[in-house]
This record gives C-alpha cells, structure tokens and sequence, in this order.
C-alpha cells in the first residue's frame, strides 16, 4: 500500500544496536552494521485541541512487513477522529533486521542469529534517536512475536511508556 487517505509517512533507515547478541547474528564479522528501515505515519488532518494526543510505538508478527499494518492505523485514525480522549500525533514502526525492506538492506550481513531481545534494543535505539519528534505518552502497540519484543523493552526501560 503505497497511498494512504488519513497519513502521510516518512520513510527512515538508521543503523541498528550494536553488538549484536549473538556472534553468528552477523556473516562476516560482529563489527558490520545492519540496518532498520522504519515508517513514521503522520496524520494529514490534526486535531485542533491536541492535548491527549499520543504517539503509538508498533512492534509487528515475525515475518510480516510494516505496511501490512496500514488498515490498522487507518481504522484507529478513523476511531480518533470519532473520541475526545485521544487523537494520533504518529505512529512508528520498523521491520526487523531480518524482516521486510530491513532484510532486504542486510542481505549480504544477515548470519543465523536473530534476537528477540535484541530486537528491543533496536526499537530502544529507535525511540531515543527520534524522541524529539515522540510526543508522550508512548504508547506500545504489539501483534504476536511484537508482543515479546515490547515485554522486553518494557522491563529494561519501565518508564518509556509512562506518561
């Protein structure tokens, strides 16, 4: 899905966490660098009073691409626009090292070593090198194997998605 009628997105690559947790998580040697590609979905109407706005942090189901989730975040756009107790300011998701456009990037680096932990690390790296453009509160929003990369995240940071 390339147009969306309720956002516009920014596309971002940035360099994932390093070192990787495993030592075979790389082909060649543990200093290379992998790559996130990353999709900031930006509401093209916002709303006036944006003081319960939120921005959700999305952590995708092994193997599904990023856009997969765009009727998803048209359908809580929609909702938003319908409620007084929130709106979006945006929504954030990467794929994984080894998942999607990220895999494609890493081809020749990828090694047989993915890491759910490390996963949060990555979407940590994330959130701290775009924290200005996050408004709080951050809101975690997990499908499947997203869920355990979020629970990770949340227990070595449990203030990241507290108000």
């Amino acid at each position: 899905m390339t147009e969306m009628e309720s956002f516009t997105f920014v596309q971002h690559t940035i360099t994932s966490s390093y070192i990787r947790e495993y030592t075979y998580a790389t082909v060649q040697d543990q200093g290379d660098t992998l790559q996130l590609h990353v999709k900031q979905y930006i509401p093209r109407v916002i709303k006036q009073d944006a003081a319960n706005a939120i921005t959700i942090i999305a952590f995708g189901a092994l193997g599904m691409p990023k856009e997969l989730y765009e009727p998803l975040w048209e359908e809580l756009y929609r909702q938003s626009t319908f409620s007084s107790k929130f709106s979006i300011d945006s929504i954030w998701i990467a794929d994984l090292v080894n998942t999607g456009i990220s895999a494609t990037l890493n081809e020749e680096k990828l090694g047989d070593g993915p890491s759910w932990i490390e996963d949060s690390r990555d979407m940590f790296l994330l959130i701290n090198l775009f924290r200005n453009q996050m408004r709080r509160p951050l809101i975690g929003l997990a499908h499947s194997a997203g869920g355990v990369i979020l629970s990770h995240l949340d227990f070595f940071h449990p203030r990241l998605f507290l108000r």
